[in-house]
This record gives structure tokens, sequence and C-alpha cells, in this order.
């Protein structure tokens, strides 16, 4: 109960915590249709990037090297729209 007290009523260390992110080299992104964090991250001089949509995920995910867009793996498997 102790611990859980001092971790419920210490201070939030979020600049720390951004900066600690940051420094592990991963991109910081935030998911949902809106981005209440962003401000926070820009005033701290940290990028993000959003995902709102399937459409916006796609995009980023291919970016980063995770995936094919899907219209790549159409060509890919030779299937027209």
């Amino acid at each position: 109960i102790e611990a859980l007290t001092k971790q419920l009523s210490g201070r939030v260390r979020w600049r720390d915590n951004m900066y600690a992110l940051q420094e592990k080299g991963f991109p910081i992104l935030e998911l949902g249709p809106h981005r209440p964090l962003r401000g926070f991250f820009k005033s701290i001089g940290v990028s993000t990037q959003s995902i709102r949509d399937l459409r916006s995920a796609e995009k980023i995910f291919h970016e980063l090297g995770v995936i094919k867009k899907s219209q790549e793996i159409r060509k890919e498997q030779n299937v027209t729209i």
C-alpha cells in the first residue's frame, strides 16, 4: 500500500519519460481520432506521428518499413481493382 500511495501522490515526470522514449530511437506514434499529446511533445522538441484511421496507419507503417502498402501487395499478386 505504501508504494501505491507514493505512486498515486507523486509527481508525474512527463518530460523525463518522453525524452527517454525519444532516446530509444523508436518513433512516437499517437493513436486515436484526436491528438491531445501532440502539442505537449512539440513543446519539448519531440516529433510524433498521428494514426487517426486505417489509411494513416498504413502510410506511417509503410514509411517505417513495417508493412508494404496494399497497392504494392496487389501489384505483386497481379490483382486489379
